[in-house]
């Protein structure tokens, strides 16, 4: 029996592996491509800015707009890609954590996963092209943070009741611990830039060039409270993590 379970074990370990190693490769190239045609947008803005309306706002949006969501979004998935196939950390016996492991492979989940990362590498490509017209920018990030609620909403309730079913408890700078924030934080931002977005579009507040500074500095303000309330989740303390459980293993 002991010899089943593992060789169980073994299978479901490698078969979630590849499913990993296939949803990350594929999700790592589109970001990478996305990555390099922002950087030629922003090379166009600064040395070749013939018809380009705000070259130098084109190269901040770059700086402060594109590279910290780029940021978010790369390392926000990713680690979400190995947390959810690949780390086992916490379990209470070998049962749950074989139900973990079956949980693990719902088609349901995998065909989420797909959708959710083929959609946000296609925005990110929209982003990138869009760098040197600043009001398309704003318009795609806009629909990249209703679209990132959504699925944040669909995640969160997953994986609780998951970890209520299976008695699974995750550690500190699990992603069960951070979609409120990451919602309220986006829903926040979605309403400031609707209205902005809104009032321009009926009453044309502002000058262009006004409008695209005032929404730069919302989106760095996304980004920035973003990394800073879940920066643990993105850039976890291994070193005090196990030093937690072995110091626990030693009581």
């Amino acid at each position: 029996m002991i010899e089943q379970r593992r060789k169980a074990q073994e299978s479901l370990k490698a078969i979630l592996e590849h499913i990993h190693q296939s949803l990350k490769w594929s999700w790592q190239i589109v970001m990478g491509f996305s990555l390099v045609a922002a950087t030629q947008e922003v090379y166009m803005a600064i040395y070749e800015p013939v018809g380009i309306d705000y070259p130098v706002i084109s190269a901040c949006f770059f700086v402060f707009a594109f590279i910290p969501i780029f940021v978010r979004f790369y390392f926000g998935d990713s680690r979400y890609l190995d947390e959810h196939y690949l780390e086992f950390r916490v379990w209470k016996d070998v049962d749950i954590f074989m139900a973990d492991l079956r949980a693990k492979l719902s088609k349901t989940r995998r065909a989420l996963d797909i959708v959710l990362l083929l959609t946000h590498g296609i925005f990110f490509v929209f982003l990138a092209k869009s760098i040197n017209n600043p009001y398309l920018f704003v318009i795609n990030y806009f629909f990249l943070l209703v679209l990132n609620v959504m699925w944040l909403h669909i995640i969160a309730r997953v994986e609780a009741k998951k970890n209520k079913k299976y008695g699974i408890e995750r550690e500190e700078n699990s992603i069960i611990n951070y979609p409120r924030i990451w919602v309220i934080n986006n829903i926040i931002h979605i309403v400031i830039l609707g209205g902005i977005l809104g009032f321009q579009f009926y009453y044309s507040w502002f000058e262009n060039s006004v409008l695209y500074w005032w929404c730069l500095v919302i989106i760095a303000s996304n980004s920035g409270w973003d990394l800073y309330l879940t920066r643990l989740f993105y850039f976890p303390d291994l070193n005090e993590e196990y030093v937690k459980h072995f110091s626990q293993d030693d009581k």
